[in-house]
């Protein structure tokens, strides 16, 4: 028996001839299976996963953390035509990790047992090597994670064709668009520094960018999106600082070992200069920032006022709509909150430069900094 599920479930009837953004989620394959005791089987695809048919010249793993930015930096990624972009493929890995260890785990080549860290692994590579044929399976039907510019299609592919058929029919379509991507783009938040380095030492293609952002922002940004509680901010806090820290030390090694591999930036410098970190972030990916990209980038960021700013100067005012964003959480929370973050990151703090604000003063007057300038840090990438 052939296992239709992971399609047609994911996808409802009603809705199999809409596009992929109106389509709501549903529980997932494994979870209907167990419910209706169908075993999974193995399914056989008309995959050709030869490198030599790659064009692929870089892959890159953005290795970051909840409420960073990095849905805005994934996104200057997605819209260049020589990427494809894969964004927090983890997900679904995490959200079904108990389930799986009850009924087993199910590849598109049958039925086998792996722990969570061998299939985190699994999934990343996958992507980033256009290797499906042996995916996860609910990784390859997860929408939320495939809404990108090109993984797009695939989805709405299925969308129109369920079930094995559009397996079929489908993922070669997928296969092809990474196989001809310069660069393949995978963005997570829930991969360490030290796994990312484990993968570089056996693939020379890859390359690592750790995107990291003031622990007050988003922290305090994983609040207002329910994400965690007032009452357990402060050891949330510390375990938050406690994971940047390692991932930092991790990274120390990485470039140490792979100078030219390994790209460390907070999203703040990003957020006050936009037009000229992106356009060196895509450079080090092996792209460019097109003509039409960087109109865009300048519309939403105002990157061309940034752009006439001392490199060095924080003591500014006015602000970019980027820039508005990325310092928001000054005026949008109290001293209480901000501090009982202080007291849990000052060691973090020390290796990136953010500074605690000392009282409710401080923390509402932007005349006080509340990070020195990446010139005053070291190892974070400078603009020449």
């Amino acid at each position: 028996m052939v296992l239709y599920c992971p399609l047609q479930l994911l996808i409802p009837t009603a809705q199999r001839s809409q596009t992929v953004s109106s389509l709501s989620p549903n529980r997932n394959c494994v979870e209907h299976a167990h419910a209706r005791s169908l075993p999974p089987n193995v399914i056989k695809l008309p995959l050709d996963e030869s490198s030599s048919d790659s064009k692929t010249e870089v892959r890159l793993l953005i290795v970051t953390y909840m409420r960073s930015g990095s849905t805005f930096v994934g996104s200057m990624f997605d819209r260049n035509p020589s990427a494809m972009y894969v964004c927090e493929p983890l997900n679904v890995v995490l959200t079904m990790f108990p389930l799986r260890q009850e009924t087993g785990l199910v590849s598109l080549d049958g039925e086998y047992s792996i722990s969570e860290t061998e299939l985190r692994e699994k999934v990343l590579t996958g992507f980033l090597n256009c290797s499906f044929k042996d995916m996860y399976f609910p990784a390859l039907t997860d929408y939320s994670s495939l809404l990108g510019t090109k993984t797009k299609v695939f989805l709405q592919c299925l969308a129109r064709v369920p079930g094995i058929l559009g397996l079929h029919l489908c993922l070669p379509q997928l296969q092809r668009f990474c196989q001809d991507a310069r660069t393949v783009v995978v963005k997570t938040a829930h991969y360490s520094m030290q796994e990312a380095f484990s993968l570089m030492h056996r693939d020379p293609k890859l390359k690592v960018i750790h995107l990291l952002r003031d622990p007050r922002g988003a922290l305090l940004s994983q609040q207002l999106a329910d994400h965690t509680n007032a009452s357990s901010m402060i050891p949330h806090s510390r375990v938050h600082c406690e994971k940047v820290q390692e991932d930092i030390l991790a990274g120390d090694e990485m470039s140490e070992r792979y100078p030219d591999r390994v790209i460390r930036v907070r999203y703040e410098d990003i957020a006050l200069y936009p037009l000229p970190y992106i356009t060196h972030l895509l450079a080090f990916s092996g792209l460019n920032v097109s003509s039409d990209l960087e109109h865009y980038l300048e519309e939403i960021t105002g990157s061309r006022r940034s752009e006439e700013r001392a490199l060095g100067d924080l003591e500014v005012v006015e602000e970019t709509n980027s820039s508005a964003m990325a310092f928001a959480w000054r005026d949008r929370h109290d001293f209480d909150d901000t501090s009982g973050i202080d007291s849990q990151c000052g060691s973090l703090y020390k290796l990136t430069g953010y500074l605690p604000l000392d009282s409710e003063h401080q923390l509402k007057d932007r005349r006080v900094p509340s990070m020195l300038t990446v010139l005053e840090i070291p190892r974070f990438l400078r603009l020449p």
